[in-house]
């Protein structure tokens, strides 16, 4: 499975952290906002790194001259981390109860679309 299709420790803690915060109706607003607040502090290193691994990958296959001739590097590797996020994942594979083999082979189909030549 590539490595941006599994869902890291941190997006499941992620997850299972908005579920919570979206059950508590009488106190949505304020708990969404604590919730928000705290999982940005936990995530932000995850993500960073997560960015970071995502422009090596994409700075790879450019170094072959297969990245899509309109997009910077940066652009591209926005575009993954994106597309590849922890929250998309979810809201594929929990929300709209997409199985992790239909994730993955909608994430490469986008994928190749959008970035390769």
């Amino acid at each position: 499975m590539p490595p941006w299709a599994r869902a890291s420790t941190t997006g499941a803690r992620f997850g299972r952290r908005c579920r919570q915060c979206g059950r508590r109706s009488s106190l949505a607003t304020a708990t969404n906002r604590a919730c928000v607040d705290t999982l940005n502090l936990q995530l932000g290193p995850a993500n960073e790194q997560r960015l970071r691994d995502f422009q090596r990958i994409i700075d790879a296959v450019a170094a072959t001259g297969d990245l899509h001739p309109s997009l910077e590097p940066s652009t591209a590797a926005d575009i993954l981390w994106t597309l590849g996020s922890p929250e998309v994942h979810q809201q594929l594979t929990i929300d709209r109860n997409w199985s992790n083999d239909d994730y993955c082979r909608w994430l490469t189909v986008t994928l190749q679309a959008v970035l390769l030549r």
